[in-house]
């Protein structure tokens, strides 16, 4: 009895609770906070709203209105699909969306927003994946997802684009170029060219061979024909000459078609003399191999599997202890040891970067030196290369500091998280600083691009520095409660970003157009400067034209890019998607159902998923018809 009377108490007992508590169902501290003489509870305070207690309505009354508000909006609604399809009852198509009862008999709880995106990604991906394969898994900070960005360009032009309908076959269709080697017999001429344009290309900005002693290697060996055959894969990226493409890319004239393909050829014949499986004591030349790999695999369609390569190079790198100090005292051959793991960490920490993951190594089981010139050799190269490690690293810590999303989530609420956040960007920006202060005069940006070398090591650092600024500081775009401070600073170092890059590629689309060095950061840089575009109108801020011409720019240097970088044809697709506003109704999501855009951006952008699985750069099949 004593039990009944005290759950009787507590249910007929009338605590003064907040609107805000009341609305959540949340304990509300008001009353003791009004006995301390504070005028808002706690929860309210921290969340930067009002403190009300607006008299709750009558619960008949209530329902009155809820009943009339959403008969409002259903006629609403219903007016706007008369005016997309005129020629349609719409009547008639409500009768098409009745469910059985008998299939709703059990109640099933309502997923949470992260389940229903994760959903609706993996939905998406199946439905791309033609082939039946596995959908890879992006990470949070994955600057390939597409989701959420797609979320607030809806809630900004008022309606969702198909993104079918911007998708080019030639960049979305399955491949017909061979998977096997047909014994491709390339003369020496065709080799000779290729290995010289490797050289003075690619071996320029990316130190990992010796060209005095790769010129010595003998046929014989397998381990050199298998990088020669990568060598002249990548040199083929660069070429003019038809005998560097698959068969499908040729016309009956001989002539190219396209140069989608180039290099194809020889990678295969690599494929065919590659190790099954990696010897019980990796070689210098398996991890050579591994970074000519997947240097290459990077420029085409299997773009993703570049990192898979790449960390598979690290871990056997791993294997022979090529992260430490360990002298065999052959000065090139420790050399170019050091080389082949320091490219192995520049591509497994950048791919892992654009796909959200964590990196192979951890930067502190690192105990060797940065790469260094041999006698013959140009010292600046190295140096420019060693300028690009220092931003890696940048970017790694700016994942490892900022992208966690319970920390980032519970900030806006948290003073100490918040702080701890805070202090990040700042060492990060501090990082930054220190990097521009730190680099040879070379190799400071000029618009002086005489020299087509340096102004290609000038644009490749300039717009990598860009795209870890914009790392760091998008997820704070819209931040809200104790992390608004970062709001204005963050917005407008993105915008900034963005005009810069669009600076540099302007310029840089002069040099050689085979180069796809700045591809994906210019994508990156252009997504950011539509979602700053895009939350600017919600909050009805001004729109420079300025924001508008440099997405213009970025996004006809990513299509001057297509005739040989397979993915740039893909990633020109998904901006012209995104830009599609097309609309012509003055009628908007808001409107439609008074959503709210605040928490919509305070729970996309600030945890991370400022970039969602829509759509997937590597739907087309990624297996391959060889084993490593």
């Amino acid at each position: 009895m004593l039990m009944k009377d005290n759950f009787k108490k507590r249910k007929i007992s009338k605590v003064r609770v907040c609107d805000t508590c009341r609305k959540r169902k949340l304990k509300c501290d008001i009353e003791e906070r009004l006995e301390n003489a504070e005028s808002s509870c706690t929860r309210c305070e921290r969340s930067y709203i009002d403190c009300t207690f607006d008299e709750a309505p009558v619960r008949g009354a209530r329902y009155k209105e809820m009943y009339k508000d959403l008969n409002s909006k259903h006629e609403e609604l219903l007016g706007l699909l008369s005016r997309l399809h005129p020629g349609i009852d719409v009547g008639k198509l409500q009768q098409l969306n009745i469910i059985d009862e008998g299939a709703q008999s059990e109640i099933v709880p309502e997923p949470s927003s992260d389940d229903m995106e994760a959903s609706a990604s993996e939905a998406y991906i199946r439905s791309k994946d033609a082939h039946g394969h596995d959908p890879r898994v992006l990470g949070s900070a994955s600057v390939f997802k597409l989701k959420s960005v797609e979320k607030i360009r809806e809630m900004a032009v008022g309606y969702t684009s198909n993104f079918n309908i911007h998708q080019r076959s030639q960049y979305w269709s399955s491949l017909s170029w061979k998977t096997e080697d047909d014994n491709f017999d390339p003369p020496q001429d065709l080799i000779d060219n290729l290995v010289e344009i490797y050289f003075n290309n690619t071996g320029l900005h990316r130190p990992l061979l010796h060209k005095k002693t790769f010129k010595e290697g003998k046929m014989f060996d397998k381990d050199f024909r298998r990088c020669l055959w990568l060598v002249c894969a990548i040199g083929s990226r660069l070429s003019d000459d038809p005998r560097v493409l698959d068969p499908s890319e040729l016309g009956p004239n001989g002539k190219a078609l396209s140069f989608h393909s180039a290099g194809w050829p020889f990678f295969l014949k690599y494929a065919s003399i590659a190790k099954t499986i990696p010897a019980l004591s990796p070689s210098l030349a398996d991890l050579q191999q591994s970074a000519l790999a997947a240097v290459f695999l990077h420029s085409n369609p299997y773009h993703s599997s570049s990192w898979t390569i790449a960390a598979q190079g690290v871990v056997l790198s791993k294997d022979i202890g090529a992260h430490f100090h360990r002298s065999s005292g052959d000065v090139v051959k420790d050399e170019l040891r050091r080389r082949a793991f320091w490219n192995l960490y520049q591509i497994d920490s950048e791919m892992s970067t654009f796909l959200g993951r964590d990196s192979t190594i951890a930067e502190h089981l690192i105990k060797i030196p940065r790469p260094a010139a041999l006698p013959d050799e140009d010292e600046q190269d190295i140096v420019a290369f060693n300028a690009f490690l220092d931003l890696i690293v940048i970017a790694r810590h700016a994942l490892d500091s900022l992208y966690d999303d319970r920390s980032i989530s519970l900030a806006p609420s948290d003073p100490m998280k918040a702080h701890q956040l805070i202090l990040n960007v700042a060492e990060l920006n501090n990082k930054l600083d220190n990097w521009v202060m730190n680099i040879p005069d070379f190799l400071k940006w000029s618009d002086d691009n005489n020299d087509s070398k340096i102004f290609t090591q000038r644009s490749t650092l300039m717009s990598l520095y860009l795209m870890v600024q914009t790392l760091v500081h998008r997820p704070f775009i819209n931040a809200t409660g104790h992390l608004r401070s970062l709001s204005l600073t963050s917005s407008a170092i993105c915008v900034n970003a963005a005009l810069s890059m669009a600076h540099v590629v302007d310029l840089f689309k002069e040099i050689d157009p085979r180069t796809d060095t700045i591809v994906t950061y210019a994508f990156i840089s252009c997504v950011s400067a539509l979602v700053c575009k895009w939350t600017g109108k919600m909050k009805g801020t001004v729109i420079f034209d300025d924001l508008e011409k440099a997405v213009e720019m970025l996004h006809n240097y990513i299509k001057s890019r297509e005739s040989r970088y397979y993915v740039a044809g893909r990633l020109s697709d998904i901006i012209t998607w995104l830009r599609d506003d097309n609309n012509g109704l003055d009628i908007t999501i808001e409107k439609l159902f008074n959503s709210d855009i605040e928490n919509m951006l305070t729970t996309t952008i600030p945890s991370a998923q400022f970039l969602n699985t829509l759509p997937s750069l590597t739907s087309l099949d990624d297996n391959y018809p060889f084993d490593y």
